[in-house]
């Protein structure tokens, strides 16, 4: 008997081995599903079958079942993919037998396996995603296919570090199909494009991180009938018709459970980006059969929150959510430290109970009228500018609906500042509001320009649209605001002030910078922290505490004596900073997120650098964590560089978008001519990857200049991305007493990433460029871009294309036909320490140092 037992144990036991989750890798020198399991993270040796080493393409994750292709991972399973450029479509490798050309829009990867529970997911990641994402992958799609992620159906799914797009400057039906930058739709193989991102539907608990989704024909993600939710560092932008799309063509999609963003990037949507530039143009809207929403949901249930997250420039509403509590009476929406501004209709559109608070909203919404990158979009009398009269918020209400607006900085130039209604107003079947639904709006600033939707006079916009004709609102709701340059129409409370609220830049509305000026009306003018049962909130939007002097002041912004906050991560020597951010720095910090210190207002200021954005600037959270610590050591280590100072939070509500291109020029060159590298490691180390490219940009004109400030530039390796060729990243430690990533050089730089400013130029210093392509042939002239972007608009400002030499050194097999066992190394080795007599190190640099290899690398 006990032996059955033991026997029954040991089947159990093998069960669940055979049930452990995989880890699956992806990376551009590996092999074909034959010639690799995938299960190791190493590239084909070149020969055999069934070898440890990674999949050449996401497609070898599928396998071919009569006709169909099917996923060889399993659920909980995770697919790892390196650095560099997948097709997904009828491109790629292993589509015989089931894609076909005339159909290029069904070869798209099935859905993903949902994990078996929240707590083992699916993982579809870029390599690094666990480590700060530096160099993620590239998956873009061809043929029109439908997705390039599939989650129909999918749950308990994690997808990570990609970069998700396509290669055609176009989009999906673009001015009714006539125009010359509609996505080829009927004639097959349809061109570069792809319809959407990611699809999902019928999907719970998943979770989209780091991922930067663009340029896509239709949808970035088009997605419904979801439940659990987590979005974070996922920005969204220049897709053709939308950011993300919540309405599943009419079918059910409504969502439930928490629908939770954070660090949420929106913007540019109902624009063509071109390809390989990413500039915007033949922006779109409704007039031309556009779409335009940033996001936009169909009728939804669920708790959505926003936080730290951005909609602006997409060429409809910002965020929209006026939907959300139509027959679903249990939704809520929380909006906290959100900005919206630029979008050409409403900036923020919410449903059912709302708490809006320390947020900026700037309908600037006649921003794309007549702006040259806006040749599909009519102005204000076309109904594209300022849609639906471009209110800066929209509130729609259920039955017995309590919303709030707190601490909140509202302007506008279309016809109100705020609209309020009963969700009957559009939705006539809808159950009746009854009477007892409120607004509550508390200690917020409300600023109007001339309202653009009325010709032929001056006219402010109203303060509530009609004056809240449903009686949504009463004087004891209306208090402890200001509110300067609207058409008041109602009864409001008495602590209210109707005064120039001093805005450090008000003069323009597609500048203004929402911050106070010294002398504000609206310092010190607020209802206390914790009023309005515990809504006032003790913080503002960049984190700031609140107050800062005698009472809370009004608006978003906290104000502060002296310099606005620094973010620029000096914090060291603790309470006597020395002007540079060095380990020291890192090191303080880290003592503030573990409670060894308790950090002043001003150390908070110059600490909470985390997370950066994805333009590489801080965006500041109210806290000082462990993450903080580690981007201040990043930049101390130059692995990242910000020119400090306040960062746009949304405080400036322009910019001139896509009208600065032209103004710009890039020169860039690699320094020095042609670099040099080993093909081989295994005994000696002359030179280690390391290209330097150097970029300095100027703003042309009758007396061009020199520019430093408010850009930024990134490279892009166009060529050569694989890091084939060279087993540098197999010894590697064995010279330089490091562990470094494959195509991750010794200073940290990738293959793609932001220059640092060095005085008046920019530098990426290290790059691991090696002289061979993906396929593995001889290049030593690959192609690297230069692109500059305009910091607060991320607007393409400049491009260009330089090389970036590199070759392998001389080698006697060059000439002559390697015969006889000669090892051409050991032999060189052998001479130079006959000559030298003495024995060198293998590492060349240890003897003879080169300026890939000062700075700390040797013992």
């Amino acid at each position: 008997m006990l032996g059955v037992v033991l026997g029954l144990m040991a089947l159990l036991f093998l069960n669940l081995d055979g049930l452990q989750a995989a880890t699956y890798y992806v990376r551009p020198d590996g092999g074909t599903a034959e010639q690799c399991t995938g299960l190791v993270d190493a590239p084909y040796p070149g020969e055999g079958k069934g070898q440890p080493c990674a999949w050449s393409h996401p497609f070898w994750a599928l396998k071919i079942e009569n006709g169909e292709a099917r996923w060889r991972i399993r659920g909980g399973d995770t697919l790892v993919i390196h650095a560099g450029s997948y097709v997904i479509g009828y491109k790629a490798p292993n589509t015989e037998g089931w894609c076909y050309p005339e159909f290029a829009y069904d070869c798209a990867l099935p859905p993903v396996p949902s994990g078996p529970d929240a707590e083992h997911p699916t993982r579809i990641v870029g390599y690094g995603w666990d480590s700060g994402c530096t160099n993620p992958p590239e998956l873009w799609g061809t043929g029109r296919v439908w997705q390039i992620l599939n989650l129909r159906g999918s749950s308990n799914v994690e997808i990570a570090c990609l970069e998700i797009t396509d290669h055609e400057s176009c989009a999906y039906f673009h001015n009714g199909g006539h125009s010359s930058v509609a996505c080829e739709y009927e004639n097959s193989p349809f061109g570069d494009w792809a319809y959407a991102g990611i699809y999902a539907s019928d999907s719970s608990n998943v979770t989209l991180r780091d991922l930067n989704i663009h340029g896509l024909g239709a949808d970035g993600i088009k997605a419904g009938r979801l439940e659990n939710w987590q979005v974070e560092r996922v920005r969204i932008a220049g897709n053709g018709w939308s950011g993300w799309n919540g309405d599943l063509d009419g079918a059910p999609s409504s969502n439930q459970g928490q629908l939770y963003f954070k660090n949420f990037i929106v913007e540019w949507n109902g624009c063509v980006e071109t390809y390989p530039e990413e500039r915007l143009e033949h922006c779109w809207a409704q007039s031309h059969g556009g779409y335009g929403d940033g996001v936009g949901v169909a009728r939804s249930g669920g708790t959505w929150i926003f936080e730290d997250s951005l909609f602006r420039y997409n060429t409809s509403d910002g965020l929209d959510l006026l939907y959300v509590g139509v027959n679903h009476p249990d939704s809520f929406i929380t909006l906290r430290r959100v900005q919206a501004y630029g979008n050409a209709g409403n900036q923020l559109k919410v449903g059912g109970p709302v708490y809006i608070v320390n947020s900026i909203a700037i309908s600037n919404c006649n921003y794309f009228t007549n702006k040259d990158f806006a040749q599909e979009m009519g102005d204000v009398a076309s109904g594209d500018a300022c849609r639906a009269g471009g209110a800066a918020i929209s509130v729609s209400m259920n039955p017995g609906d309590q919303s709030y607006i707190i601490n909140t900085t509202v302007v506008s130039e279309g016809w109100a500042l705020i609209e309020v209604y009963c969700h009957t107003h559009d939705f006539p079947e809808a159950p009746p509001c009854n009477g007892s639904e409120r607004l509550h709006l508390f200690n917020n600033i409300f600023f109007g320009y001339r309202n653009v939707t009325v010709t032929g006079r001056e006219d402010w916009p109203d303060l509530i649209g009609d004056g809240d004709p449903e009686g949504r609102t009463r004087a004891e709701t209306i208090d402890y605001n200001l509110i300067y340059r609207a058409d008041i129409q109602m009864e409001i409370g008495s602590h209210n002030i109707q005064e120039d609220p001093l805005l450090r830049e008000e003069e323009d509305i597609n500048r203004l910078d929402a911050h106070l000026q010294e002398g504000s009306p609206a310092i010190d003018r607020g209802l206390p922290v914790g009023a309005i049962e515990g809504r006032i909130p003790e913080r503002d939007l960049e984190g700031i505490s609140r107050p800062q002097d005698q009472g809370v002041d009004l608006g978003a912004y906290e104000f502060r004596e002296g310099e606005i906050c620094t973010l620029d991560g000096d914090v060291a020597p603790l309470g006597n900073r020395d002007g540079e951010v060095n380990i020291g720095d890192a090191l303080v910090a880290l003592r503030f997120a573990l409670g060894l210190e308790t950090p002043s207002e001003e150390d908070r200021c110059h600490a909470d650098v985390a997370p950066l954005r994805a333009n590489g600037q801080p965006q500041p959270d109210g806290k000082i964590t462990i993450g903080d610590a580690l981007v201040i050591l990043r930049k101390a280590l130059g692995l990242v560089s910000w020119n400090g100072g306040n960062t746009d939070n949304g405080g400036n509500g322009g910019g001139e978008g896509g009208s600065k291109a032209g103004e710009y020029v890039v020169i860039a060159y690699n320094d020095p001519g042609m670099h040099c590298i080993n093909q081989d490691y295994s005994q000696l180390s002359i030179l280690p990857p390391f290209n330097t490219l150097i970029a300095q940009v100027i703003r042309k004109g009758e007396h061009p200049e020199i520019v430093t400030q408010g850009i930024w530039v990134e490279y892009r390796l166009l060529e050569n991305t694989s890091c084939r060729g060279t087993n540098f990243w197999d010894y590697v430690k064995k010279f330089f007493w490091m562990d470094v990533q494959l195509c991750t050089g010794l200073t940290g730089k990738t293959l793609q990433g932001v220059m640092e400013l060095r005085g008046d130029r920019f530098l990426a210093e290290g790059l691991p460029v090696t002289p061979f392509d993906n396929n593995g042939n001889f290049n030593p002239y690959p192609l690297v871009e230069v692109v500059v972007k305009d910091e607060a608009t991320g607007e393409v400002l400049a491009t260009t294309r330089t090389v970036v030499p590199v070759s392998h050194e001389m080698h006697c097999e060059k000439c002559h036909e390697r015969s006889g066992g000669a090892d051409t190394m050991r032999n060189i080795l052998l001479k130079h320490d006959e000559e030298e007599g003495r024995e060198c190190p293998p590492n060349c640099g240890n003897c003879k140092m080169t300026k890939s290899q000062k700075g700390g690398w040797t013992p």
